[in-house]
């Protein structure tokens, strides 16, 4: 049995990370393989913060195990705004990147 690929959708949520709530119609990044994943999340987190020299050894370790596990990851600052990072199985993907689209073992 083939193993399911899965790559993650990501966004940004204006709200606490309490409030936050991953919406399909609020992605806008569709991220493949762990390093993306680990680089997107920590310029966000960065920007947000706005200290581009933000150390994240810790989170980056933490985040590439999420990501073997294909969980979701919500980080981001207390008062807001929440960065969010969703598997997404790709058989059940709407993205329209083709590099991430496969039907019987052929991109499409």
């Amino acid at each position: 049995m083939a193993r399911k690929q899965t790559h993650y959708h990501a966004h940004i949520d204006d709200a606490r990370m309490s409030q936050a709530e991953p919406q399909r119609a609020n992605f806008h990044s569709a991220l493949d393989g762990s390093a993306e994943v680990i680089n997107w999340l920590a310029t966000q987190l960065r920007e947000a913060a706005g200290n581009p020299d933000m150390e994240l050894s810790d989170e980056s370790e933490l985040w590439k195990q999420l990501v073997g596990s294909k969980e979701q990851i919500s980080t981001g600052l207390r008062g807001g705004p929440t960065i969010i990072a969703v598997p997404i199985p790709e058989d059940r993907c709407p993205c329209e990147r083709p590099e991430l689209r496969t039907v019987r073992g052929k991109s499409e």
